[in-house]
């Protein structure tokens, strides 16, 4: 088999392993554990406004809030707005 074939094939061998891991399971390659994304915009008066769109689990492992995270509980909305 010359080597362009044989480099082809183990191309097209490796997309199709990396579609298929993709496709099937419960996030990928990758897993991401923990969904959390700050956003900050800073006036020109010098004040500024955040936005913290963020999971219950990642609220209390990266801001050390009190929180339940049992995922069939209903959200603490008092607790969340105090954060």
């Amino acid at each position: 088999m010359p080597s362009g074939t044989l480099r082809r094939v183990a191309v097209v061998t490796a997309i199709a392993c990396a579609a298929a891991l993709t496709a099937c399971g419960d996030g990928g390659l990758f897993r991401h554990q923990y969904e959390y994304e700050e956003e900050l915009y800073l006036q020109l008066d010098g004040s500024v406004t955040a936005y913290v769109n963020a999971s219950v689990p990642a609220l209390v492992a990266l801001r050390g809030a009190v929180l339940n995270i049992d995922p069939r509980s209903r959200p603490q909305r008092d607790e969340l707005r105090a954060l």
